[in-house]
Parts: C-alpha cells; sequence; structure tokens
C-alpha cells in the first residue's frame, strides 16, 4: 500500500499505525468526556440507581431474564457499599467494553476508518456513556453478524444468545438470525424466491412509514402486546399516537442503509438475509419510536461497520463533506444523551 492511499479518507484501508493513531485519539476524548463529566449528568441515571438497589436486595432475578447484565450489577453493588460509587464503577465498565469491542472491529477486523467514524457518531456517545446492559447486547450481536458472515454458525448463535443475556431487545433478533440461516441458500440460488422477499421488503417498507404517520392504527389494535411481550410493555406504553420528526428521518435513514447495504454490498446472501429479515421486523414495529430505534441498532450498526461506502460514494470531495456534516451529527449524538436538568446548567 503507498503512503497516498493511506489518507483518511481513501477507500483503501488505513494502515496499521493509522487505525491506531485515530482510535487512540477517539479513546482520549472518549476518557477526557467520562472524566470531566459526572455520570449524573447523563439519561437513564436514576433509573439505574433503582434497577442496582432492586439487584443488590432482591438478587439477580430481580432484573429479570438479562442474566449477564444482572450480575455485572449484582457483582457491583457487592464491592461498593454506596449506590452511587457502585453505578460509577459500572459507567467505567460500559467504556472498557466499548473500547475492547471497538478495538476488535478497527484493530482486528480493519473496517474502514469511515465506516467506524459513521457508526461512532451516530451510537457512540449512547453505548459509551448510557446504555449499561444494552451495549454489551449490541456489541455481542455485532460480533455474532462477523462470525455468520464467515460462516461460523454455532459461534454466531452462541453470541446471538449472549446478546440476549444483556438485554432482553436482543430476543427479536434470535429468529432473525434463525431465518437467515434457514433461507440463505433459497435467497442465494433461487431468484423468484429472492424477488418475492425483495416484494415484501418493499412493501412492508411502506406500510412501516404509514405507521409512522398515523400511529399503528387499526393493524394492531386490540392487540394486547404488553401481555404478549410483558418485558417490551416499557417501550410500547410510550408510543405516541404519532411519530416525531426524528423518527420519521431516523427510519428513512435506517431504510436507506439497509437498501444501500443490500444492493452494494459483496456480502453473500447469508448476511444480506440476516439484515432483510432484520429489516422486515424494524418495519413492522416502526409505529413504536423506542421500540423501533432499539431493535435496529443491533442490525444498522453492522451495515455500517461493512457497507461499501467507496461504492455508494465514489466521489472523494463528497465523502469529505460527509465525514464533516457527520461531525455536526456527533454533537447531536452527544448532547442528546445528556439530562435536559443538566443542560440547563451549563
Amino acid at each position: 500500500m503507498t503512503r497516498s492511499s493511506s489518507s483518511l479518507f481513501s477507500s483503501k484501508p488505513l494502515l496499521l499505525s493509522k487505525r491506531a493513531f485515530f482510535f487512540g485519539a477517539i479513546v482520549f476524548l472518549l476518557l477526557g468526556l467520562r472524566i470531566s463529566i459526572d455520570p449524573s449528568a447523563f439519561k437513564d441515571y436514576a433509573q439505574y440507581l433503582d434497577y442496582l438497589s432492586s439487584i443488590k436486595t432482591d438478587g439477580l432475578w430481580a432484573g429479570g431474564l438479562d442474566l449477564a447484565s444482572n450480575f455485572i450489577f449484582y457483582l457491583a453493588g457487592q464491592l461498593f457499599s454506596g449506590r452511587e460509587d457502585a453505578l460509577t464503577a459500572l459507567y467505567l465498565y460500559l467504556l472498557v467494553v466499548f473500547f475492547l469491542f471497538s478495538s476488535y472491529f478497527v484493530l482486528i477486523r480493519k473496517v474502514d476508518w469511515l465506516n467506524f467514524w459513521a457508526f461512532f457518531v451516530l451510537f457512540g456517545p449512547l453505548l459509551a456513556f448510557v446504555t449499561i446492559r444494552a451495549t454489551p447486547a449490541y456489541f455481542a450481536f455485532i460480533v455474532a453478524f462477523f462470525l455468520w458472515r464467515d460462516g461460523r454458525v454455532f459461534l454466531a448463535m452462541f453470541f446471538a444468545l449472549l446478546s440476549a443475556m444483556f438485554h432482553f431487545s436482543a430476543l427479536l433478533l434470535i429468529p432473525v438470525l434463525l431465518a437467515s440461516i434457514i433461507f440463505y441458500r433459497p435467497l442465494n440460488t433461487s431468484l423468484p424466491f429472492r424477488r418475492a422477499v425483495w416484494g415484501l421488503y418493499f412493501l412492508l417498507m411502506f406500510v412501516g412509514f404509514y405507521m409512522t404517520i398515523v400511529g399503528p392504527g387499526p393493524l394492531v389494535s386490540g392487540v394486547e402486546v404488553g401481555e404478549l411481550l410483558l418485558r417490551y410493555s416499557a417501550y410500547i406504553e410510550e408510543v405516541e399516537p404519532v411519530s416525531g420528526v426524528f423518527h420519521r428521518i431516523y427510519y428513512w435513514g435506517a431504510a436507506a442503509a439497509a437498501t444501500s447495504y443490500l444492493m452494494s454490498s459483496r456480502d453473500d446472501w447469508k448476511c444480506k438475509g440476516l439484515i432483510m429479515f432484520a429489516s422486515l421486523q424494524f418495519y413492522l414495529v416502526a409505529w413504536s419510536p423506542v421500540l423501533a430505534f432499539r431493535q435496529s441498532i443491533f442490525w444498522v450498526a453492522p451495515i455500517l461497520l461493512t457497507l461499501p461506502i467507496a461504492k455508494v460514494v465514489r466521489s472523494r470531495d463528497l465523502r469529505v463533506f460527509g465525514a464533516i456534516v457527520m461531525l455536526v451529527i456527533l454533537f447531536y449524538s452527544f448532547f442528546g444523551i445528556l439530562e435536559p436538568a443538566f443542560l440547563e446548567s451549563l
């Protein structure tokens, strides 16, 4: 690889030294933010205090099925007498998890730097600073995606199950992975079957968008979703009759990312099938902004890490402009994870 091909916006992978340098810069940035900002400034802090108290008092099963996360919270509660100290340790644990998995993607899997940059600006602040239970779940499923991409089906299933043990929202992705395992051969070999799935894909995409405008309406009226999916009831109860503008923008952004990946990626239908079926599921739950967003990270993140950006966006100038735009999105993502009271105190 020549020196000219190792620039930041090159379509070719960065040299290891460059990867290490830029990854080190992100580590330095996140550590600086972690030291300078009190954990109570981030969203969900009060809920995590209550969760920690419940686990410490009533034991591992008090947190439901998220046994891996329950154990981490229980261990922190045993090691620290004060709830605040225990939660501070858990936020440090969260940052370590983010660093470890990110280093795996950047330094071992060698994803293109712009791919990691896109992933980081959209989800980095949330996964590094807020979602103590969900972050390991997201990363475990992303690893499952890469393993399934390599054809290592049993390891992929193991990491998918591990993902669900950290956060119950990953349960939605287990049938998606199973469907991709069962149907990837017909998708690869049968043109009529593939065309039928594509037709269903675009149909549900527009059905999902319709529900982001008018709400679930008669499609789910009378269905006791909270009873059928008890662990999801907290998300579903937050649904408003009509979704906000941000959710509609995100919906089409996720749909565009999925469609771009399905049409431009050189991956075979092992991973394409997973993204296809995950997208179908996403379109069906689009009427719930919280549930749809939580579910989408599991498959949007792998897309961002593997999408051939150089093929989709051929212009170097456009890639530079896109990287700058993503810097603006990073600021929006970061301030979006802070409590309103903290923002008012600035």
